[in-house]
């Protein structure tokens, strides 16, 4: 019996010695802190971007967003994508307010981390707070530390260090619009980023595999009633800005200059309207700048404006066979029926 006890006794003194080496370790190398609720003083943004959505179709279809807008919780204003019309291009600009002549992402074709200096998530980060992405993986290959996007590894990212501090990322297109807006609702009432995009992917999906027609048409219904559900309970803290990428044009794609793919809706919903005269074009350079606006960052208008100006850039605010003229500042004018016959032949 001796034995036996002797044994036990050194045994429980190794693993005493054993828990003493673990506490030393603990105390020399701490675990990282989990990511906590944002504490800035911003004011908060969500973005719900939504890929391959058209401005008619959705002044059709979002019979709740319109219905905020008329009674004065939200306008909405023409807007005109970037070109080419195609995703990776249009992440990209309305990221970093930057034209695809001058970032480089100018094909889906092309892979690669963001190369320009500024975005609205480095710079939600320098001004002390948090982002967050619900959507595409692309959006890690752009601004991922650690890019590209491998699934097991950055398919969930809760990480300070990183620009976007805050990812659900997946690389499928068919994930669920509900699914979405419930994993952004989650996130937003238990990190409580400043900045918020969602990224809504299965009206693109449908535009390419059905066509501008019931499917499509339903999807951005479903959109809407989705938004009921949610957004109230958004809007007691936060904006809601409602864009898209890109439209859809009736042979199922998009890339080119036809109104059908360059025309797209912007809402802003809530508080925080910024006062943007009600005709003018909102370019989709413009949409980084007014999203910092809104959240209090100011002095990204005048990096834009330095570089504008150093490559002699305009945007380009019409499409193929559009029927208004738009003035240099951005503001709309019908064009007469005279230039219309003039132009048509």
């Amino acid at each position: 019996m001796s034995r036996y006890r002797s044994k036990s006794r050194s045994h429980s003194k190794s693993r005493s010695n054993s828990t003493k080496t673990r506490s030393n370790l603990t105390k020399t190398q701490p675990k990282p802190k989990p990511h906590s609720k944002s504490r800035s003083k911003l004011n908060k943004v969500i973005i719900v971007l939504c890929d391959g959505l058209r401005a008619d179709t959705a002044v059709e279809q979002l019979g709740y967003v319109e219905a905020l807008c008329h009674h004065k919780q939200g306008a909405r204003w023409s807007a005109v994508a970037d070109s080419p019309s195609v995703s990776r291009t249009n992440y990209e600009t309305i990221s970093t307010g930057m034209p695809s002549v001058h970032h480089g992402f100018v094909t889906n074709l092309m892979h690669g981390k963001s190369k320009m200096k500024k975005n609205m998530f480095t710079e939600v980060k320098a001004h002390g707070g948090t982002s967050a992405v619900i959507g595409s993986s692309w959006f890690y290959d752009l601004y991922g530390n650690d890019a590209p996007f491998v699934a097991t590894q950055h398919k969930e990212i809760n990480d300070r260090k990183e620009p976007i501090q805050i990812g659900r990322y997946q690389s499928a297109e068919e994930i669920s619009t509900q699914e979405l807006l419930e994993t952004t609702s989650y996130i937003i009432d238990k990190f409580n980023p400043d900045l918020t995009l969602v990224h809504v992917q299965d009206i693109d999906h449908l535009g390419h595999t059905k066509g501008i027609g019931r499917e499509y048409i339903q999807a951005v219904e479903g959109l809407d009633e989705l938004l009921g559900v949610y957004m109230p309970h958004w809007l007691k803290n936060h904006t809601v800005v409602i864009c898209a990428d890109h439209g859809m044009d009736s042979h199922r794609n998009h890339g080119g200059m036809e109104c059908s793919t360059v025309k797209i809706p912007f809402y802003i919903l809530g508080k925080h309207v910024p006062n943007i005269e009600p005709d003018k074009i909102v370019h989709q350079t413009d949409v980084a700048r007014i999203v910092l606006h809104i959240m209090g960052i100011h002095g990204f208008e005048k990096y834009q404006e330095k570089i504008f100006k150093s490559i002699h850039y305009v945007p380009m605010l019409t499409c193929r066979n559009d029927r208004t003229i738009i003035n240099r500042d951005g503001t709309i004018k019908q064009r007469s029926k005279a230039i219309r016959k003039t132009m048509r032949k």
